[in-house]
């Protein structure tokens, strides 16, 4: 055997041994990889576009999954917009393209209602520089997404590469909004449009109220409440700095409310709202750099948006970035972050999070201690994407991507069987083939037993070669399920 067959030998062999681990549950993980499924077919490759992840995928009131993505056909230049779905027993549907136009087709967003009625919204624009008009564009489907409505067209003027915002309730209200310009020399706004019939027809609504000073810098953040209720929040270029602004309608969208600035001081530069909606109370959350020192600020409202605490410091460090999500785990405030740390003593990022009582914000906002998504706080690497999941009646999971000694990227889970007590680093899950990096993971919840992870996996490039904006690979989803932990010693059984 030559030294070069050796080699490929030894590799599959310990290919074989990777898939192999993950295809049985770890000993006292309490984690198992059920299964690998690649979503895009032979001749379609997913799509991923300036280090962001547009795919999408949603949990049905069924439990059927539903998967939005861009990808591009072989042989062909242009993106387009594909969907699939799962079917019983494991089985999926077969691949779905939604756009048909000879343009650019990308940023998908999907919304699942009851009875797993699907709404499905992307951007279409083209691509020359001489002409950058981007379009909005819906199709709904009633039955699962097997059969689908003609493509309804929102002209929305030049594009600003955001992504749509596409959000509904029970009652057929559905909110479709982006932040974009309608002219070159025009300052970005918020676009908004909404239907009151599940998507048979739409209508533009101006949530600035005529204000010309109100503009947006960055994606609108919108949640539904509910029963015609939605609140909308977004950055606006105050004069002398900028302002995270609220807004809220209570009739389905066709009004809404004066926007409100909810940081008190209007002098600091903002960046990241994000947005959480929970029994009535709305906590909005965000961050202020200031050179190399980055800070995390919350303020809550507990009368569903009516009035506003005083904006609360939470997090201020000599970081060079913060990366921000929020959610609600449990009744509580679970609060997410990835800084970066470029200091001459310090450099690498960090997965860092805080939980708060609902009825302790924000008196106690003070207390709680920064705990590490990774299970250490000096554990200083490179991540790409995280999110997190509650289960059980405690419990929660994070996936997050990062790169492991090799240097590739790898999807990661972290369990905490109690989140006050913290996470600790459980296995990886995404599955290497030896030419792929995995990034920017997705994770939903079918059961309290059972979790799916959607991210892509990218062509790695070696030598001369430079990576490209546009990345295109294999889009993956895993499922895993989580079982009961046993305690492992005597002292863990006596706590």
């Amino acid at each position: 055997m030559t030294k070069k067959s050796f080699l490929k030998c030894s590799q599959g062999v310990l290919l074989a041994l990777i898939l192999a681990v993950l295809s049985e549950p770890l000993e006292g993980s309490g984690l198992e990889v059920l299964s690998h499924f690649r979503l895009n077919s032979s001749d379609v490759s997913a799509f991923e576009e300036g280090g962001a992840n547009r795919n999408r995928i949603e949990v049905g009131p069924s439990g059927t999954l539903h998967v939005a993505f861009s990808g591009v056909i072989k042989g062909k230049a242009l993106t387009d917009v594909f969907f699939r779905r799962s079917l019983p027993e494991g089985k999926w549907d077969e691949l779905k393209q939604l756009s048909e136009e000879k343009l650019q087709h990308r940023a998908p967003a999907i919304w699942v209602g009851d009875e797993d009625k699907i709404h499905y919204a992307w951007l279409a624009h083209d691509d020359r520089r001489q002409q950058e008009r981007v379009g909005l564009r819906y199709r709904k489907s009633e039955d699962g997404g097997a059969s689908w409505s003609k493509v309804h067209e929102f002209d929305v003027g030049i594009v600003v590469a955001r992504v749509p915002v596409l959000e509904g309730d029970s009652q057929g209200n559905l909110y479709l909004c982006i932040s974009n310009r309608g002219q070159k020399e025009d300052q970005e706004r918020i676009i908004l449009f909404r239907s009151g019939d599940e998507g048979e027809s739409w209508e533009q609504v101006d949530v600035h109220n005529g204000e010309e000073r109100l503009f947006a810098v960055n994606p609108p953040r919108l949640v539904s409440g509910g029963e015609g209720k939605a609140y909308l929040a977004w950055l606006d270029s105050t004069p002398g700095g900028r302002a995270v602004v609220f807004a809220q309608t209570s009739d389905g969208g066709k009004s809404w409310s004066k926007a409100v600035p909810l940081n008190d001081d209007l002098t600091r530069v903002l960046s990241d709202p994000v947005m959480t909606f929970d029994q009535g109370k709305i906590q909005v959350t965000w961050v202020e750099s200031s050179g190399r020192r980055s800070s995390i600020y919350v303020d809550y409202s507990d009368d569903g948006g009516e009035s506003w605490h005083p904006d609360q410091l939470l997090y201020q460090e000599p970081v060079s970035a913060v990366s921000l999500k929020s959610t609600q785990v449990h009744g509580k405030l679970l609060i997410l972050w990835q800084d970066y740390r470029e200091l001459l003593w310090q450099r690498g990022e960090r997965l860092l999070y805080r939980l708060y009582p609902q009825d302790e914000v924000p008196e106690q906002l003070e207390q709680p201690k920064n705990r590490s998504l990774t299970g250490s706080l000096d554990n200083l690497l490179s991540f790409r994407g995280f999110e997190v999941v509650p289960v059980g009646d405690e419990g929660c999971v994070g996936v997050y991507s990062k790169k492991t000694l090799d240097g590739r990227p790898t999807i990661y889970v972290s369990r905490s069987q109690k989140l006050i007590e913290g996470f600790e680093e459980v296995v990886a899950v995404s599955k290497d083939n030896g030419t792929m990096e995995s990034l920017w993971p997705h994770v939903r919840k079918v059961s309290d037993k059972e979790l799916v992870i959607l991210y892509n996996q990218i062509q790695v490039l070696t030598g001369l070669e430079q990576r490209p904006r546009k990345l295109l690979g294999n889009l993956i989803l895993t499922r895993v399920r989580l079982q009961d932990r046993e305690p492992s010693s005597e002292a863990e059984q006596s706590e």
